[in-house]
């Protein structure tokens, strides 16, 4: 098995980056975890898995597209 950092140094730093905005958002107010992981049509524990430290899983490329498009769309919301 690999060390909690080595997994950590082996994902793409723009993956990182992507978890980290996530997590960020999920975490200022109770149950956005669950609405994100419904509103980006993944299970929950697989959305929790990305949001670990290190991940245990990371999402794929078009899971990752939909994730920028969903903090784009929360960060607009925002700015209203």
């Amino acid at each position: 098995m690999l060390k909690r950092k080595q997994k950590e140094e082996q994902t793409h730093p723009r993956t990182r980056k992507l978890i980290s905005e996530l997590r960020e958002w999920c975490d200022q107010k109770y149950g956005r975890r669950s609405e994100a992981a419904r509103l980006l049509d993944v299970p929950v524990s697989l959305f929790h898995n990305w949001l670990s430290s290190p991940p245990h899983r990371t999402p794929d490329l078009d899971q990752g597209y939909a994730i920028e498009d969903f903090l784009k769309k929360q960060r607009k919301g925002k700015k209203k």
